[in-house]
């Protein structure tokens, strides 16, 4: 019996789940070790056997080739292993389309974390960061959730507008409970991009004001949607800036 797309990727040996998609068909997939990393990016590899379902949801393949494909858990880009895009909306393999819209933030983090444990490495997303107390920070600016945290992995939108860093900033000050973040999209580590600018989340009303550099409005309204599909609600943000608040206590004490 397989996962479903629906439930957190498998962390086990068997890391297999099925992707339902249209005509009752969908893929049967298995994670692999994603070595060797493409451009230095970490990645996990995603072998998915198109199938058929019969009325009592039995999967049979339908003689077509698996396909090979990898996930860059830090760009979420998603590739054939032989090269090229997975470019689903021109593909009529059943499946296909549904399991890259599963790629979500959830998701990414779930394969990062299969990541490390498959080399051993211990996952330390959420501790502090040892060398806090050397931030180049000034009282009135936002703090950069990764500047105080230890991150699970890198949050880049990868996709045809180029590759665009994305952070989550808070004002840490004690006075400063306004329950808001800023997303700043920047510079992406694949280039050739440029600051297109930020985004002021009200995580309370949901209320959203785009600050975009000059030139960029129509670019940061894109990087938006394609933001908003990897994380259809805020509950990730609203973590963090509980993280924050406590964090900003703390090392604001400190310094006074």
């Amino acid at each position: 019996m397989h996962d479903w797309i629906d439930a957190a990727i498998p962390l086990s040996d068997d890391a297999s789940f099925v992707v339902a998609g249209s005509r009752q068909a969908g893929l049967l997939c298995r994670l692999e070790r994603g070595d060797p990393c493409h451009g230095g990016e970490r990645e996990v590899a995603i072998v998915a056997q198109p199938v058929r379902f019969n009325s009592s949801g039995h999967a049979t393949e339908t003689g077509v080739p698996p396909l090979d494909m990898r996930v860059g858990i830090d760009c979420g880009y998603f590739y054939y292993a032989a090269g090229g895009l997975v470019e689903s909306a021109a593909c009529d393999i059943p499946g296909l389309a549904e399991l890259q819209a599963a790629l979500n933030g959830q998701v990414l983090d779930a394969l990062a974390q299969r990541w490390l444990a498959e080399r051993g490495k211990a996952c330390r997303a959420g501790f502090r960061r040892p060398d806090i107390d050397d931030l180049d920070w000034q009282p009135g600016q936002p703090l950069s959730w990764s500047d105080a945290f230890e991150e699970l992995r890198e949050e880049n939108l990868h996709g045809s507008l180029g590759c665009y860093a994305v952070f989550d900033l808070y004002f840490i000050e004690p006075d400063s409970d306004a329950p808001e973040v800023i997303l700043h999209f920047g510079e992406g580590p694949h280039g050739p991009t440029k600051e297109a600018g930020g985004i002021r989340v009200n995580l309370e009303t949901s209320d959203i004001e785009f600050m975009p550099n000059r030139g960029r409005a129509k670019l940061l309204r894109k990087l938006w949607d394609q933001y908003r599909q990897r994380y259809p609600d805020f509950s990730h943000l609203q973590a963090r800036w509980s993280q924050m608040r406590e964090f900003g206590i703390e090392f604001c004490g400190n310094r006074s």
